[in-house]
């Protein structure tokens, strides 16, 4: 049997809010399970952000048998994907067969309602704790790490402010480029990001980094933060490249699971609508 779910989610998409923790409250089939925005997903050649919004629907009580796999498209019989099968405000995320979306910068996560099904991570979010660091990062005076416990940590959320510019017009290729690493227990510090701007800022403009670090077990319980300067340090006359690490938030993922539901977390780009769309959801 094939069915339609349709879950309308009428809440404008927010665009600079502090981290949400998802709003859990009873609803029937099709209806909305919980809403949050995340801070602004910072560009990594750019000092600009661009903000998120999440939002969980119920599609029905109880397992279902999913998405479909195939369907018939311009007269023929095609395999489809999961984003072939939903719908906002009527439109289709992604035609079967095509590689261009129609809606950018979605993603979709997807449980079918049983007793067991994994959680959902990632979509909604709470800082548990911010440290501050308040430390100028330069080559000169080298790597600035911090350390701290916490077995339930999910991600690391860096918290910077940059200042790039030029003040004589003379200076060709000014830029920025830095590491973050991460320690996990007794590993060796692992790179995980390499930031490469040059974007002009004459003030400090903030931008943050999140980091997963893949904890929803628990089974890790110290940790390490290091920030690493590459590009060599400006002279202040002709060229300020500055790094202000501010602060860094531990940060707890809701565990999304709602046994015997089947669920849909969806996350959007705050600049493709003005509000949250309706969804339409094509299942069986």
């Amino acid at each position: 049997m094939k069915e339609t779910a349709i879950i309308h989610i009428p809440n404008d998409i927010p665009n600079d809010i502090p981290p949400d923790i998802l709003d859990d409250y009873p609803s029937g089939s099709g209806g909305l399970m919980g809403k949050s925005a995340s801070p602004p997903k910072d560009e990594d050649a750019t000092l600009f952000g661009r903000g998120v919004a999440n939002a969980v629907g119920v599609i029905g009580e109880g397992l279902l048998e999913g998405f479909p796999t195939q369907t018939i498209w311009n007269g023929k019989l095609v395999a489809t994907v999961r984003k072939n099968h939903v719908f906002m405000n009527d439109q289709q995320i992604l035609y079967p067969g095509s590689n261009a979306p129609n809606i950018k910068r979605v993603k979709l996560r997807y449980r079918p309602g049983s007793g067991t099904q994994r959680v959902i991570g990632g979509f909604t979010n709470t800082v548990a704790t911010d440290v501050s660091v308040g430390v100028l990062v330069k080559v000169k005076s080298g790597e600035v790490t911090r350390t701290f416990t916490n077995n339930q940590v999910d991600v690391i959320r860096v918290n910077l402010a940059l200042r790039l510019y030029k003040q004589d017009k003379n200076v060709r290729g000014t830029e920025l480029e830095f590491d973050i690493l991460i320690q996990r227990g007794a590993e060796g510090f692992k790179r995980k990001k390499r930031v490469k701007l040059k974007e002009l800022a004459s003030d400090y403009a903030p931008i943050s980094y999140d980091i997963p670090v893949n904890n929803q077990d628990g089974t890790a319980g110290t940790w390490g933060v290091r920030v690493v300067k590459i590009t060599p340090d400006g002279d202040g006359s002709k060229v300020v490249n500055d790094i202000q690490w501010l602060s860094f938030g531990q940060i707890v993922q809701a565990k999304l699971q709602y046994r015997h539901t089947s669920i849909l977390a969806t996350q959007l780009d705050s600049e493709t609508f003005q509000s949250f769309p309706n969804q339409t959801v094509d299942q069986h």
